[in-house]
This record gives C-alpha cells, sequence and structure tokens, in this order.
C-alpha cells in the first residue's frame, strides 16, 4: 500500500475488488481543488478509477433474467467528474479507468429506444411490469428518465469518451478482478489510447 494510507482504515470486499477510504478521499478531493497538500509532479502518480458492482447488480438474476445497469449511472456520473479533476491535475495518460462506461452508454441507449431495460422477447411483460410501465404514458415517461441519464453520463464523462474512442480505458468484458489487480501491479497498461 502507498505510505499515505493506512491499512488499518481500508476496507475490503472480495468478489468486486473494493477499496474505500472515505476521509482519505475528501482529503484528496480538496486537495485536488487546491493544490496545495498534494503535490506530486506529473508523470510520477497515476491514479485508477474502478466503478463496477456485484454480479446481480449488472447481470441477470432469477428474479430479474435481464441486465439492469441503472445502479452504474450514478458512479459513472461522478467518475466523470472525478476523472476531470484527475486529468487536470494528473494529465490525462496517467488516469486509468475501469468501469462500465461503453456498456452503460449502451444499455441507456437501448432503453431510451423501448421505455425499459432490454430483454428477450418472451420476457417482456414480466419486464414492463417490473418497471412499472405497462402503459404508453408510464412509457414514455421512462424513456425521458432513461434519456436524462444517458445524457448526464455522457455530460459528465465528455472528456473521457472523446479521449478513449467512445469508452472506458477497460470496458465491458475487461471489467474484471483480475484487469484491476493486472493495472494496479502494472502488469497490464490500457489497450485503448
Amino acid at each position: 500500500f502507498p505510505p499515505w494510507l493506512p491499512t488499518d482504515d481500508v476496507k475490503y470486499r472480495l468478489g468486486t475488488c473494493i477499496i474505500s477510504k472515505i476521509p482519505l478521499y475528501h482529503t484528496r478531493a480538496s486537495s485536488m481543488d487546491t493544490k496545495k497538500s498534494l503535490s506530486v509532479p506529473r508523470g510520477e502518480a497515476y491514479a485508477v478509477l474502478v466503478v463496477g458492482g456485484t454480479a446481480s447488480e449488472v447481470f441477470p438474476t432469477p428474479k430479474r433474467p435481464w441486465r439492469d445497469l441503472g445502479q452504474q449511472v450514478s458512479f459513472l456520473i461522478n467518475m466523470g467528474r472525478v476523472y476531470n479533476k484527475l486529468v487536470k491535475w494528473m494529465g490525462p495518460d496517467n488516469v486509468i479507468v475501469i468501469a462500465l462506461l461503453g456498456d452503460t452508454i449502451a444499455w441507456l441507449e437501448a432503453c431510451v429506444a423501448i421505455g425499459h431495460p432490454p430483454c428477450e422477447p418472451e420476457k417482456e411483460a414480466e419486464c414492463k411490469a417490473y418497471y412499472r410501465v405497462q402503459t404508453k404514458e408510464l412509457l414514455e415517461r421512462k424513456r425521458k428518465q432513461y434519456k436524462d441519464m444517458l445524457g448526464d453520463v455522457r455530460s459528465s464523462c465528455q472528456t473521457l469518451l472523446s479521449r478513449n474512442n467512445g469508452r472506458a480505458h477497460y470496458d465491458g468484458t475487461e471489467v474484471t478482478p483480475e484487469t484491476i489487480i493486472n493495472v494496479l501491479c502494472g502488469h497490464q497498461s490500457s489497450p485503448h489510447p
């Protein structure tokens, strides 16, 4: 661990590979704005931003036999804001993003088109009931919500999307604990310039 990260304040969740340090985040985030207490020259430090969730949040489940990436939206919006600050501070070559950004954008585009998450045709009635969009009016309202979410994700992640061909550095099937470990250990560089 880096010397500034006390191991007694670190929490691990196996399976989703999350390391969190809330007080440190607030210290570092405010330092990015003031640039007083953190003075790391460009090229000497890297930031790795990871957005993910548990398998049941991302993949089909017995109760919901289709993908639902809706929980990724707020995480991606905040990640985009953090990415923008880090890029200004550290430079774009020193910030790596591992997230379902491209997948979530494609999922939201499909939701905008049909008013609910994409599902198998034989599951459409079940899907509409699950999201409470059985009427045309409710479908239109939900389409607008998805369109707003899509706009928010694209807006906050615009810098990353424009620099990286519309995706995160590691996206889709590349978002795994193995990728995270390989990137953090320096065994894997970003496959997408």
